[in-house]
């Protein structure tokens, strides 16, 4: 459990990177409006990125069954709370943003997915 959650901790020093990247290099335009919703997104992923394999790791100690079908539910739900949220704010969704929702977005996915395989890995080892 502990190599696990080392590997979760990577996985955010990885985003923190991904994100520093991403703030100072491939911005190409430094309008403030933009180094906010590059703040919002990457905010917004990483705390519900979070949440949900929290979640997820609760119903894993009751009954694992059903973690594929409850990830795909929650990232759905993660999607419906991101445009509400977006459109709260006062952000926009625009074709020219879209790496800068899309990139924190897939980072998070893909350590939810790769976590939660290596959850149930170490369980069909034991």
């Amino acid at each position: 459990m502990k190599k696990l959650l080392f590997k979760y901790l990577g996985f955010l020093i990885f985003l923190l990177f991904t994100y520093i990247t991403h703030k100072y290099l491939l911005n190409t335009q430094n309008a403030e409006n933009q180094i906010a919703y590059i703040n919002f997104t990457y905010l917004f992923n990483a705390i519900s990125s979070t949440i949900i394999l929290g979640v997820l790791f609760i119903i894993y100690k009751i009954d694992q069954d059903f973690l594929g079908f409850l990830l795909m539910l929650l990232g759905i739900i993660k999607i419906f709370f991101f445009v509400v949220l977006l459109k709260r704010y006062g952000f926009s969704l625009e074709r020219k943003l879209f790496l800068n929702a899309f990139l924190p977005y897939a980072i998070g996915q893909i350590a939810e997915i790769w976590i939660i395989t290596q959850l149930l890995k170490t369980n069909n080892s034991k």
